[in-house]
């Protein structure tokens, strides 16, 4: 049942908020109706979408992708009790003042940390090292409960290092997996900026950019059709133009 929930002005001015595409600041807004008194909801992508997108032509997957991009950006905790999936959205005492909340039906998340989302079905991104096409950052940030077992667990999160470049290999991947994005070098910039005054940690810091990347992907397909019209050039020349400035500047 949808409730009525409050919205701040400081969400508008958030720098957490400002990194999200349009559709995926609906989709936390929405997921505020969507939870309990506690703010907590089972997460099934197919309940969401009809919840908060019933009129708009968006899938299943696109929903799944939201839920990531707010689970990288540490807004909502995705957990599983007894083999069932959840979502809490995080800080909700401090932002819902609710009177008479009522108890929740659902479990609070365990202190052994979040359950990492698996990317959607839909996903086109080809394999990678660890065959997740869209990765959430619950599973390179530090601090967010206990890390797992073996060799994937071993490993620490670091700072932005001093000297970030963008290579070769990474000018490949965003003609495949971020072809919206016309000047990499300017969304990168965005992108070291952003997670240099967090004081982001990760233990992977280019799968860290290549999720931004597939943020501004998104982004970057609702404005893309001004933008040709403005350059007067077809989707293929402004992307070309843009891998070039990084493969022959």
């Amino acid at each position: 049942m949808a409730r009525i929930r409050t919205i701040k002005p400081s969400f508008f001015t958030s720098l957490t908020v400002s990194t999200l595409t349009l559709h995926q600041r609906l989709t936390f807004i929405g997921l505020w109706t969507h939870s309990d008194d506690e703010g907590r909801s089972i997460y099934d992508p197919r309940l969401i979408r009809a919840a908060l997108w019933p009129l708009d032509d968006r899938s299943v997957g696109d929903v799944e992708s939201d839920i990531i991009a707010l689970t990288d950006a540490s807004l909502i905790t995705h957990y599983t009790v007894s083999e069932r999936s959840f979502l809490q959205v995080n800080g909700w005492a401090e932002h819902q003042k609710i009177n008479r909340p009522k108890k929740s039906d659902y479990p609070p998340p365990p202190k052994g940390g979040p359950t990492p989302l698996k990317p959607p079905l839909t996903c086109s991104d080809e394999p990678s090292v660890n065959d997740h096409g869209l990765l959430t950052d619950e599973t390179l940030r530090e601090g967010k409960g206990k890390e797992g077992k073996g060799k994937e667990g071993s490993s620490r999160a670091s700072a932005l290092p001093s000297i970030f470049e963008v290579t070769e290999e990474m000018v490949v991947w965003a003609q495949t997996n971020a072809p919206a994005v016309t000047n990499l070098e300017f969304e990168t910039e965005k992108f070291k900026d952003h997670h240099a005054a967090k004081g982001s940690k990760f233990k992977d810091w280019t799968r860290a950019w290549q999720t931004w990347m597939r943020n501004a992907q998104q982004y970057a397909e609702e404005r893309q059709p001004k933008l040709r019209a403005v350059a007067g050039l077809s989707p293929e020349e402004l992307h070309q133009r843009n891998i070039n400035s990084y493969l022959y500047q």
